[in-house]
């Protein structure tokens, strides 16, 4: 939960804009997910923007599949992402 707790903590200090880097992650399951998922919930409750980049295959499955593509704005690098942030 280390995620989540850096988001609010981030949040608290005023961040409303925010690229995940997942370069390092290689699998994700199902807490990981829901950790995703609470995290851009906060981001989105104070009006922010939370992007992914850099995720491997694997995670971009994971995402496709479970449909959360469709939620998760992914990016192939953080260059991109942030320049996408509104």
């Amino acid at each position: 939960m280390v995620l989540n707790d850096e988001v609010h903590k981030m949040i608290s200090g005023g961040s409303k804009k925010f690229v995940l880097n997942m370069e390092a992650v290689e699998h994700i399951n199902s807490s990981g997910l829901g950790i995703l998922i609470a995290s851009l919930n906060a981001v989105r409750q104070v009006g922010g923007s939370l992007m992914i980049a850099n995720a491997r295959p694997k995670v971009l499955e994971l995402l496709k599949i479970t449909k959360l593509n469709q939620i998760f704005e992914s990016f192939g690098s953080v260059d991109e992402a942030v320049k996408s942030l509104p």
